[in-house]
């Protein structure tokens, strides 16, 4: 006896495809991976540094919800938490209103490489698709290490432990 398996797929207008008719089950996906990664952003650096291993594991959990969203409604979103994550990252860093300041702009400069990977990777259907968020990381990086900061929030500031979990 055969059988077979019907199975309706639905292709939306931001081109994303789900299966099932499952567009709220996605989308309730979606905004778990921005609560997971929202998580492991505020304890990946600034005075909340306590797993290494989360720096690495945030953008992966971003960069999920972004590609899941609508371009306006996710980068919008996803900015404003963004922000109050570097906020929260770095409450009590800095005295006063510099570390509101301080926040802001290192909230709105390092997403930025989140923001070249939802609006450039799409477009390339490549393997070179999968090197916008690390090239623009890195780029970025680069030119904040010339700056008066150096490089005080750099990736590899937080390695340093990640050892010593294995």
């Amino acid at each position: 006896m055969k059988s077979t398996i019907n199975v309706a797929i639905n292709k939306y207008e931001d081109g994303s495809m789900l299966l099932h008719n499952s567009k709220i089950k996605a989308e309730n996906w979606s905004y778990l991976w921005l609560v997971i990664g929202f998580m492991f952003l505020i304890f990946s650096n600034g005075i909340w540094n306590v797993i290494p291993i989360a720096t690495w594991l945030a953008p992966v959990f971003l960069i999920r919800f972004l590609r899941t969203q609508s371009k306006t409604k996710g980068l919008i979103f996803f900015a404003l938490l963004y922000i109050i994550a570097w906020t929260i990252m770095l409450a009590g860093v800095y005295p006063g209103n510099v570390g509101l300041v301080t926040s802001l702009f290192y909230g709105m400069i390092f997403i930025i490489p989140f923001f070249a990977d939802r609006l450039i990777a799409p477009k390339t259907k490549s393997f070179v698709s999968t090197l916008v968020f690390p090239s623009a990381w890195v780029t970025l990086e680069l030119i904040l290490s010339f700056t008066f900061a150096g490089s005080w929030f750099s990736l590899v500031k937080n390695k340093d432990n990640v050892y010593a979990q294995f």
